[in-house]
């Protein structure tokens, strides 16, 4: 299965900006044949939405319109979520802290950690683990501590997990990773903005 992390910048809470940034990372999501595009925690910032605004209905649109399946990183009713899209528009997966749900795609089974609660799970799951984040660490400091942190809890999380972290300006500096087994399938290092495509 082809996936790519959207390590691309989140403009906060000016919904339009992000939109355009959505579209034009499934436009190339869509010219690569990706089978599953991941941005990050809190990609849309704090704005507050629900199933049934038009911010919501757009994006299930793009979904839609450029027939490549996302997960992003919203405010939902009031809570810190995690949304994935099918092609189709129709929702695979609405993840809040807390939630174990798993969800199907492409014959492979899905769960969703947040944020800091993938510190919080100590048995493994069977299914593909992804783990958006979005944190507050330069370049330096990921490389040479935090990385290893996050990676040493995967070991708790499963034997798969695709970590993606936010790209937003003198906060995050993007990054993420793919372990499979404990060895990196992929590693992308923090500042390396773009599409970042990778296969399991």
């Amino acid at each position: 299965m082809k996936y790519a992390l959207g390590l691309v910048e989140s403009y906060g809470n000016d919904f339009q900006k992000n939109l355009m940034s959505i579209e034009k990372t499934l436009m190339k999501a869509k010219e690569q044949r990706v089978e599953l595009l991941l941005f990050s925690e809190l990609f849309l910032g704090e704005l507050n939405f629900t199933e049934e605004s038009v911010g919501f209905f757009q994006l299930k649109m793009l979904a839609v319109n450029y027939d490549v399946p996302f997960g992003i990183g919203l405010m939902l009713e009031n809570h810190n979520s995690y949304v994935v899209f099918d092609k189709d528009g129709s929702l695979l997966l609405k993840h809040r802290v807390g939630n174990s749900e798993t969800f199907e795609l492409n014959h492979r089974e899905f769960s969703v950690v947040l944020g800091d609660e993938g510190f919080d799970i100590e048995n493994p799951r069977s299914s593909l683990v992804l783990w958006p984040i979005l944190i507050n660490s330069s370049p330096q400091e990921w490389f040479n501590e935090v990385m290893s942190k996050y990676r040493l809890q995967c070991k708790n999380l499963g034997s798969e997990v695709i970590l993606i972290n936010g790209v937003r300006p003198e906060m995050s500096y993007g990054g993420g990773f793919y372990l499979k087994n404990q060895q990196f399938v992929l590693n992308q290092p923090m500042e390396q903005i773009g599409l970042s495509i990778f296969d399991d």
